[in-house]
């Protein structure tokens, strides 16, 4: 996901149908062929074409919906640090590279696709020339696919076999992707006033709070009001 964060999401139609794009075998949906040799052609190629069970759709369908989530959350992050609204934390063990290298170590053992090497990540994940409101246009188009795809899920319950584990599963997810958006949503018009879109304006108007209260993988993201904060903490003090 980090590699491609900085890129334009080319599958935004993918997370709407779910199912990685595919849509799922209807009967009837082939028109009766004018011949007997057509009806064989097409029984023919049917046979050949490899067909897919509801356990690999479903699969498919949840996987596309962690993708979009990851994909909305690190460039909500990449956002917020360029607004100056976040600071990484400091690693006092291990340099980033050490932990990156530590982390992917097993799949250098792959001959493919080739390993991902470190200044490559770097490079990928720089926001150098990045905008920072179109970042955050990219991280609502995420959020809104991890949406759809729950949806999808939802909807086609019965033909994915989805069990209810699944299904209780996706309100959480929903809502995830649903505040994290808003989030997003609210800081393009706060993005507005960096200098050039790209740099921090001079006092961050936010103050972002991650919880995992609905998942332990996947934070809520809510931006709070700084001169609020500051008010309730001088209130408390008194």
């Amino acid at each position: 996901a980090a590699a491609a964060a900085a890129k334009t999401n080319s599958s935004s139609n993918k997370g709407a149908n779910g199912l990685a794009g595919g849509k799922l075998p209807t009967k009837g949906s082939s028109k009766h062929g004018s011949s007997s040799g057509s009806k064989g052609s097409a029984a023919a190629a049917a046979d050949q074409k490899p067909k897919r069970s509801p356990d690999v759709m479903l699969q498919g369908v949840i996987l596309e919906l962690w993708r979009h989530l990851c994909m909305g959350t690190l460039r909500l992050m990449m956002a917020l640090e360029m607004l100056g609204m976040y600071v990484p934390p400091e690693h006092p063990f291990n340099s980033e590279a050490q932990r990156y290298d530590q982390r992917f170590a097993s799949s250098s053992l792959l001959t493919r696709p080739d390993p991902l090497a470190y200044d490559q990540f770097k490079r990928s994940t720089s926001t150098e020339g990045v905008d920072v409101a179109q970042l955050l246009d990219l991280a609502c188009t995420s959020f809104k696919q991890a949406i759809h795809a729950v949806a999808a899920i939802k909807s086609q319950a019965a033909a994915l076999s989805a069990s209810k584990q699944v299904l209780d599963e996706l309100p959480p997810l929903e809502r995830i992707a649903a505040t994290n958006r808003v989030a997003a949503m609210l800081l393009i018009k706060t993005a507005a006033a960096a200098v050039g879109g790209k740099t921090a304006a001079a006092t961050p108007q936010f103050k972002p709070h991650f919880e995992f209260g609905l998942h332990k993988w996947f934070p809520t993201v809510t931006l709070k009001s700084v001169i609020a904060a500051a008010a309730a903490v001088n209130a408390g003090g008194k």
